[in-house]
């Protein structure tokens, strides 16, 4: 049977990217009596890959520091450009405490998978600007328990077998140094304990590894202005602490962590700022102290802050994708 789809003219929405089509099929009607006809409307948007600043599959617990929103479209974060309310939290979860706020501020919304719930408590607080000025507890409207996504686990790069490894170390002097330019990379781990045995990028650089990646002492992976990192872990037990990953470019979009399913924890700490973005729905915990932050998005599996760690979402990781998703559609 022949189905034949003819497209009517359809709107945009710029401010939500809702697009809205009209599609009508038709068949041929038996004994050759013309055509049989339905219209349907379709619904679908353009979503992006980060649009809560924490999201979560299970438990949040924030104990200190705060959560808001800045845009990196409009530069470093800064008095003028800091405490934004979209600083948003929002997990799957669908438990009582599901969010735990017992500490700190949150300037942006907290929601829960159905059924579930948000508390506070000691100097805890969820709202706007004022209401964080002035109060604790949760402003009203702030909340709700509406969330109903899925996070897809994480593979490999494509066409990673045919990846090099990472090239040898680099001496100078007493250093031994990894230099990455621009290309795609893999090894079993990487492990930076030494700020003469550091990781360099210049360029944009894909890194495959299949074991952990450790950052500790005073060691570190510098990302220099104009280039980027893109790396896919998958090891069980990743550390990002020391002189952690200092990101030369200050845009989150520059660094990209991304968890596969085998790795199942995810720690960052010590005073290095991380400013980035974290995707790895299996890492539970997720666990962020020191007095760095966090600056960029995460997707996890849970998130525990403690130790003061504060976390600024930046809405230019919000900036809708290219590709449209279907969410509804009805017979007209």
């Amino acid at each position: 049977m022949f189905f034949q789809v003819n497209s009517f003219p359809g709107s945009i929405d710029r401010e939500t990217s809702c697009s809205v089509h009209s599609r009508a099929g038709f068949v041929p009607a038996p004994f050759g009596r013309g055509h049989i006809s339905r219209t349907i409307r379709v619904t679908a948007n353009r979503p992006s890959a980060f649009s809560a600043g924490i999201a979560a599959n299970g438990l949040v617990s924030i104990s200190g520091g705060i959560v808001d929103s800045y845009s990196s479209c409009l530069g470093a974060y800064s008095t003028n450009n800091s405490l934004g309310t979209n600083g948003s939290i929002a997990t799957r979860y669908q438990s009582s405490s599901a969010i735990k706020v017992t500490g700190g501020k949150v300037y942006g919304r907290a929601s829960t998978g159905p059924g579930g719930t948000v508390t506070t408590s000691g100097s805890g607080s969820i709202g706007d600007a004022d209401w964080n000025a002035t109060h604790t507890g949760i402003e009203a409207g702030w909340t709700d328990d509406t969330v109903n996504v899925a996070f897809p686990t994480n593979a490999p790069p494509t066409g990673y077998e045919s990846f090099p490894l990472i090239p040898p170390a680099t001496i100078v002097g007493v250093s031994n140094i990894t230099y990455l330019g621009t290309g795609n990379y893999q090894a079993a781990s990487f492990t930076s304990s030494s700020k003469t045995k550091p990781m360099i990028v210049n360029g944009d650089a894909v890194v495959y590894l299949s074991g952990n990646l450790t950052v500790s002492g005073d060691g570190y992976i510098q990302i220099n202005p104009g280039s980027s990192l893109t790396l896919y872990v998958g090891g069980s037990n990743p550390t990002i602490s020391g002189g952690g990953v200092v990101n030369g470019t200050l845009q989150p979009k520059n660094f990209t962590y991304y968890g596969l399913n085998t790795s199942t924890k995810l720690t960052v700490s010590g005073g290095g700022t991380f400013i980035g973005t974290v995707n790895a729905p299996q890492a539970a915990p997720f666990t962020i102290s020191g007095s760095g932050g966090m600056f960029g998005a995460a997707i996890v599996g849970t998130y525990v802050n403690s130790g003061g760690a504060s976390f600024h979402y930046d809405e230019c990781l919000g900036t809708p994708s290219g590709f449209y998703t279907v969410t509804s559609w009805r017979e007209l």
